[in-house]
């Protein structure tokens, strides 16, 4: 698969599916504005040119409170 960008995905800590989606493009930081990270777990899939995305992964260390 070529990658073309991540997708990130949000939910809120209390649904059982992923409500919201992003995509950021190929990069390795992104900040989402007016988010309180307290109320929503985050994960993150990639993207291929031929439009399909791998499993989504959770993220592996804290998100930087700024």
């Amino acid at each position: 698969m070529l990658l073309i960008g991540y997708k990130i995905y949000l939910r809120d800590t209390n649904s059982t599916k992923w409500q919201y989606s992003k995509f950021v493009g190929k990069i390795t930081d992104n900040i989402l504005q007016n988010i309180v990270i307290d109320n929503y777990l985050f994960s993150v899939a990639s993207v291929g040119k031929n439009g399909y995305e791998s499993l989504i992964q959770f993220l592996r260390k804290l998100i930087p409170r700024k």
